[in-house]
């Protein structure tokens, strides 16, 4: 069945401007995209004269077990957020994980957004029945995704600097005796999830790895995990120096930043997104653009959440891609890409106030979304 969208307003190119032009869709390619296409005997023909055609855009950070919590947190840093998660996220079941990817999967098709990529979180861990859920609730919705579940082999409370020592004895012990899900079964259960789910829906969705947090991964998981982005040719995700706290326990940890640790890990590469990528130092934005990484800029979480402001230009000025998310509605309370793109436009020039050279303007950001 072919589709012929007459005479919209189109935008597209590398430079975009608005043209009037008509969209020929048969099955699921776009066959044209011209002036007076003519349509292929028996095609629907939908008038668009009064309408703007843009492309799908892409949410290249998300998170689909956000969006049954939308609206629960108010003046909570990242830290705060997380200290809350297994709490608000524990015992879903598997019509629970569907239901949640789904609302998320429908409100951004209905707010343009064709393509997401989606760590997606489950308590104590991700599992099986879980992964499948989420992949199922997109393929049925019809949007394209990366699906990457969110693991960590590290319990949080030994991540914060100087946590212990501001708990009673009570919770100090209660901390100790906490224990994450095991390195191997975490590795063995996104192999699965890669061998099971990547390419589903025709290849419409894929499964990419998600140590959710460096610091939160103990060195055998990220070198895994490194090793199954080399054998499957699949892209790796992870949240990159979002605040200062993860920042100060790297340098705790490993004596070097987090960047570093992901290039000595093998994590760095082509196939490598961070997300938020706040506070990088010259050499960090050096070392992701030379490996030809990925950040995402995700302004409506960094905002809501204290977090900071992301180095967007310096990105750019580095060679980094520069990607924009909407991140998960409890951090963000939305998943539209218009609203992050109205962020992202205005955000940087606070950070360079009175050097609107330096502002990324209305066609980068467009180019990132």
């Amino acid at each position: 069945m072919a589709l012929l969208i007459r005479g919209g307003n189109v935008l597209r190119g590398e430079d975009p401007v608005l043209r009037r032009e008509d969209v020929l869709i048969q099955g699921d390619v776009i066959a044209a995209v011209g002036e007076n296409v003519p349509p292929p005997p028996g095609a629907q023909v939908l008038d668009a004269s009064r309408f703007i055609v843009v492309p799908g855009l892409i949410n290249a950070h998300t998170h689909s077990h956000n969006n049954l919590l939308r609206g629960l947190a108010d003046n909570w840093t990242l830290e705060e957020l997380l200290n809350h998660g297994a709490a608000l996220n524990a015992e879903r079941d598997y019509e629970d994980h569907y239901l949640s990817a789904a609302l998320g999967a429908v409100e951004m098709l209905k707010t343009g957004t064709t393509a997401a990529y989606d760590l997606f979180m489950a308590w104590p861990a991700p599992t099986e029945e879980a992964v499948a859920a989420v992949v199922q609730a997109y393929v049925d919705v019809g949007l394209r995704a990366v699906v990457a579940p969110a693991v960590a082999d590290i319990v949080f409370y030994r991540t914060v600097p100087g946590l212990s020592d501001l708990l009673t004895p009570e919770l100090q012990t209660l901390v100790r005796s906490m224990e994450a899900a095991p390195t191997r079964h975490l590795a063995a259960l996104v192999e699965n999830a890669i061998r099971r789910f990547d390419g589903a829906a025709g290849g419409r969705v894929r499964v990419g790895l998600a140590p959710t947090i460096p610091g939160q991964c103990t060195d055998e998981l990220l070198e895994a995990f490194a090793g199954l982005a080399r054998e499957y040719g699949v892209t790796l995700h992870t949240h990159l120096a979002e605040t200062k706290v993860q920042v100060i326990h790297a340098q705790r940890r490993w004596g070097k930043t987090i960047v570093q640790q992901c290039r000595d890990a093998g994590l760095l590469g082509s196939h490598f997104v961070g997300a938020h990528a706040i506070w990088l130092t010259d050499g960090d934005m050096r070392l992701m653009g030379e490996a030809g990484a990925t950040a995402v800029h995700n302004p409506a979480s960094n905002l809501k959440l204290g977090s900071g402001i992301a180095p967007v230009r310096e990105w750019l000025d580095h060679g980094i891609g520069a990607a924009l998310g909407t991140d998960g509605s409890m951090s963000s309370d939305n998943q539209n890409m218009f609203e992050a793109m109205h962020l992202a436009a205005m955000l940087s020039n606070v950070r360079h106030p009175h050097q609107p050279e330096r502002w990324p303007g209305a066609r980068e950001v467009w180019r990132m979304a």
